[in-house]
């Protein structure tokens, strides 16, 4: 491909045409339906009947938050902070519901302890 060992197969073609802007092009709109896909997940999820998800409205930005937290170093910080307080906005929307016994009971509560182990790795 880019060692030009495989001269004029497909994949050297397709590497050629994705260089430059249409390159970019394709980067912006798979951008943007990724960033659907992952805020309807998440809205999909909280207006579901499932235990917890439909207790809150957070769920939809959590999961953007989640998805965007992957484009640069920089970036992936800001978000895992957005992240983070998206997180501390979804328990405190629990509250009123009384479902937060629900959220943190076992085995959940295995979840919660692997995500605040990432979410610390990040800083």
């Amino acid at each position: 491909m880019r060692d030009r060992k495989i001269c004029g197969s497909p994949a050297d073609r397709a590497v050629r045409l994705l260089d430059g802007a249409p390159g970019r092009l394709w980067i912006a709109v798979g951008a943007v339906l990724g960033l659907f896909i992952a805020g309807y997940t998440g809205v999909l999820l909280a207006v579901s009947n499932q235990p917890v998800w439909s207790d809150t409205w957070a769920l939809g930005g959590l999961f953007l938050a989640s998805g965007l937290a992957g484009m640069l170093e920089l970036s992936e910080r800001l978000f895992t902070l957005l992240e983070l307080v998206l997180l501390v906005v979804f328990v405190l929307t629990l509250v009123p519901n009384g479902a937060l016994d629900d959220a943190f009971a076992f085995p959940w509560i295995l979840l919660w302890l692997v995500a605040a182990v990432i979410l610390s790795a990040q800083f």
